[in-house]
């Protein structure tokens, strides 16, 4: 009887807390990364822009100067910190 009480809680407690994806913890990255302009002042433009030469992240504007923005997250610096991974 326990254990079918238990299951309910269970398996929120497994979907509210498991890993964050890779693109889950991208899209967690980039909303954190626009709020953080936002706070600064920045408006921000567009979000996800296609271009021909690939997505940029994030377009902001603040007195008259054009931000664009590619944003970068990871889990751990095991294998570099963000910055490390733009050549």
């Amino acid at each position: 009887m326990a254990v079918r009480l238990l299951r309910p809680l269970w398996l929120w407690l497994a979907k509210r807390f498991r890993p964050l994806s890779a693109s889950e913890r991208g899209r967690k990255a980039e909303r954190e990364a626009a709020l953080y302009l936002r706070r600064r002042g920045y408006r921000i433009l567009a979000q996800n822009l296609r271009t021909p030469f690939g997505e940029i992240d994030l377009v902001a504007e603040k007195d008259e100067v054009i931000a664009i923005t590619e944003v970068k997250a990871r889990s751990s610096e095991e294998f570099g910190t963000p910055i490390a991974t733009k050549g």
